[in-house]
């Protein structure tokens, strides 16, 4: 098993996963109380660990990607795990 201090926080998987639920950067931080550059640079500190692009950015939004629906799904049950253990 990696120490916890090599994976990923329960905060940033919970930025992630807020992006997916309210259908963009934006939104997701508004719903987790962040700042919109807060949640940017989680979701840029995420997509350079993983080394894969999480979010489509564009024009008229963001959206995840085939990858950021899979690691929000994980990060999802990452969570609810978190909250039973607590």
């Amino acid at each position: 098993m990696r120490h916890p201090s090599l994976l990923p926080s329960l905060g940033d998987l919970a930025v992630l996963v807020a992006i997916g639920e309210h259908g963009g950067i934006s939104a997701g931080a508004r719903a987790l109380g962040l700042a919109q550059p807060n949640a940017s640079r989680t979701l840029r500190r995420l997509e350079a660990r993983f080394g894969l692009p999480l979010v489509r950015r564009g024009a008229r939004g963001s959206v995840l990607t085939d990858h950021g629906v899979l690691m929000a799904d994980w990060a999802r049950d990452v969570l609810r795990a978190a909250e039973h253990l607590e």
